[in-house]
């Protein structure tokens, strides 16, 4: 799946400087259902930027800890797509196949605008905010025949 050049998403404009935002995405989908993140912005997949000195890997598990409770267990690295946010960020998005642990139900919720919910895929499509996490939504499906 991984190649050597990541796909854009969002049409870079000529002469515009954008800064550069690494983070990692977690796809996690069982029985036809994917984890996804309702924020009053949209949906989109768990996950979120690399901070300095952590490995693609590490943001993955804190950040899918923060957001919705799960653990993950075991990741495989699906592939990158960068994506054009806000007019002058292009994220640098590394996605990854995941398998969770149950929701820790004793941690308090630490961002109280982001709730977990499994959603149809079909629905997942149609309902995250960026194209690139559709893409790699929609490659999962390829990569692992689900």
């Amino acid at each position: 799946m991984e190649n050597d050049q990541p796909r854009q998403f969002g049409t870079p404009s000529a002469g515009t400087t954008y800064a550069k935002r690494p983070g990692a995405y977690a796809v996690a989908v069982i029985e036809g259902r994917v984890l996804v993140v309702e924020t009053p912005m949209g949906w989109f997949l768990p996950g979120g930027g690399v901070m300095e000195n952590e490995t693609p890997e590490e943001t993955l598990r804190r950040e899918v800890d923060e957001e919705t409770g799960y653990g993950i267990v075991a990741l495989r690295r699906l592939g990158s797509a960068r994506q054009i946010v806000g007019g002058r960020i292009n994220k640098f998005e590394t996605f990854f196949i995941v398998d969770l642990t149950g929701q820790d139900v004793a941690q308090p919720e630490p961002e109280p605008d982001h709730r977990p919910r499994w959603v149809s895929v079909e629905e997942a499509i149609l309902g995250l905010r960026e194209e690139a996490q559709v893409w790699a939504l929609t490659a999962t499906r390829g990569a692992t025949g689900r």
